[in-house]
């Protein structure tokens, strides 16, 4: 320090830690004046007499009154350094708090939006390409519903933490909120094959990071992601279609379904305005009665013996002509129609029937209908259903109600409790799709189901690949040793039903070998003859 610095805090009594927020030009003339009358008072004293002394007293009363307001200024200048010191600490806080999610402590939406920011404004930029991973957790909603919002809490940091260890200090890790992810791996490549083939060797790791269970409270709980990827090129500089883009691509991705990865391209943005378009017009479609009914014959493999008949539903759209199921029922469970259009299907069903009962030509043992998951765990499902049988006079044993063995993942207690008191009033359910699902064989024992229909992925190459028919063999004799009804679905060829003939000929099947799917005016035409 200074000699004016040192001699300042001697007489004014502050650490040195202070004196930054003291200007210079107050410590130089405190310290100035200090020196100047230090040596006349000390002259007055060494002359002696009184006069001399009355002076030395006024010099000291003056000087130690100069101390004091030296003092006060200070103390003012102190208080108010430290509050600026404050301030810029709450305000450092505040900004770190702004751009982070307190939860995980990654980086929120705010700063990811400012990293990608500033990475499009590097040099870099210019002749690199990026890439970014945007990941939504499958089934999240369910699990926070089921155990609870502080199990929800817990497997995001759990999930935060085990991304975090796939990650170097190059690549930017945020949360986007609620259950999505993004992952940004700035400047990786000079050519696009390269960022490609990068992109893809980074997913698979992504993908093995969700193998392996989150433990939670003595719960071991699995859940899969769904993983969009855009290709950041160089000279892309708008972050909000950048975003765009990842989202439309994390969507592809559930659409094919769990765990799954897809890449951005053009093609998608037109599929994804052509999806938005089908969410508006299925408004329409339900007040518009666009929805038709097939009903698929189901009969003994040994003999061709009609026993029930599935129900499939058709859109009739005014400009796209006929759309199957796997087209608008995602579009359905989106949009939150899913409910409403799953008893529109009840009734008209239930509706059917009577009016076939009517004409006595209900040919059938029973009419099955399938019913998504979000539909059974609605409010009021059973009340609802039994009020619908009641209206058109439908008995229990000529409905059967089949459940897709994917959705039974979704609040699986609850299901299984529905299905059982269905089964005690005398509904019988089917487990549908069988063999597509993550726990199949664990299904047939935990659930009260009566009907298993084996899918027809199994069915499809079964002449070629000796491994179907072995899978089909199992299911089949495990499936009757349970005590299941079994049903094949998809058989196209006599091959296949010679096959499965062999396999065992009291199964019962369907499929475009013996018909497709009828409307319920040539349903009644191709079997009424069965009654004569």
């Amino acid at each position: 320090l200074e000699l004016r610095n040192v001699v300042f805090i001697f007489i004014v009594g502050i650490g040195s830690g202070a004196m930054s927020s003291i200007s210079p030009d107050t410590r130089a003339a405190a310290t100035y004046l200090f020196l100047l009358t230090m040596p006349l008072f000390a002259y007055l004293i060494f002359q002696g007499g009184s006069t001399n002394y009355v002076l030395a007293f006024m010099l000291f009363a003056y000087f130690f009154l100069l101390i004091r307001v030296s003092r006060n200024t200070c103390d003012t200048l102190i208080t108010n350094y430290k509050q600026e010191e404050a301030y810029k600490a709450t305000q450092n806080e505040l900004s770190y708090l702004a751009r982070h999610d307190d939860l995980t402590s990654l980086a929120n939406r705010r700063g990811f939006v400012e990293y990608m920011q500033n990475l499009v404004e590097e040099k870099h930029h210019q002749d690199h390409f990026s890439i970014f991973f945007y990941l939504d957790l499958n089934q999240f909603k369910t699990i926070n519903d089921t155990m609870g919002h502080n199990v929800g809490d817990q497997l995001l940091i759990l999930v935060a933490n085990r991304l975090r260890l796939l990650i170097t200090e190059d690549y930017f890790l945020s949360r986007q909120g609620g259950d999505e992810f993004s992952i940004v791996l700035p400047f990786v490549a000079t050519s696009k094959k390269e960022a490609q083939k990068k992109a893809y060797r980074f997913s698979v790791k992504l993908q093995k990071a969700f193998v392996s269970a989150f433990l939670i409270e003595g719960l071991h709980l699995y859940i899969k992601g769904s993983i969009g990827i855009v290709i950041i090129e160089p000279k892309m500089e708008d972050i909000e279609e950048i975003i765009r883009y990842a989202d439309i691509a994390m969507y592809n991705a559930k659409r094919k379904g769990r765990n799954a990865v897809a890449y951005y391209n053009a093609t998608l943005d037109i599929e994804r305005k052509k999806l938005f378009r089908l969410r508006h017009d299925l408004y329409r479609a339900i007040e518009n009665h666009e929805f038709r009914l097939y009903y698929q014959p189901i009969v003994t493999i040994k003999d061709d013996r009609l026993r029930a008949a599935e129900t499939l539903v058709r859109w009739y759209h005014p400009k796209l002509g006929v759309l199957l199921p796997e087209t608008f029922i995602p579009l359905a469970i989106e949009s939150g129609l899913i409910d409403e259009i799953g008893w529109l299907v009840i009734d008209l069903v239930c509706k059917q029937i009577m009016k076939w009962k009517s004409q006595s030509l209900f040919l059938s043992e029973y009419i099955s209908v399938n019913v998504n998951a979000i539909q059974l765990q609605g409010s009021n499902f059973e009340e609802k259903f039994w009020g619908i049988l009641k209206k058109y006079g439908v008995k229990a044993h000529e409905i059967r109600l089949e459940i897709t063995e994917n959705s039974l993942i979704d609040n699986f207690e609850q299901t299984k409790e529905i299905i059982e008191r269905l089964r005690v009033e005398g509904i019988r359910c089917a487990i549908d799709d069988f063999g597509m699902g993550y726990s199949s064989l664990s299904y047939l024992k935990k659930f009260s189901f009566s009907v298993l229909k084996i899918d027809r992925a199994f069915i499809k190459d079964i002449l070629e690949k000796p491994d179907d028919i072995f899978l089909v063999e199992s299911i089949v004799s495990i499936g009757k040793k349970l005590g299941y009804h079994i049903i094949i679905e998809g058989i196209e060829t006599e091959e296949q039903k010679n096959l499965l003939i062999n396999i065992d000929d009291s199964l019962q099947y369907q499929g475009f070998l013996f018909s497709p799917p009828l409307t319920a005016y040539a349903f009644t035409k191709r079997f009424q003859a069965s009654l004569a």
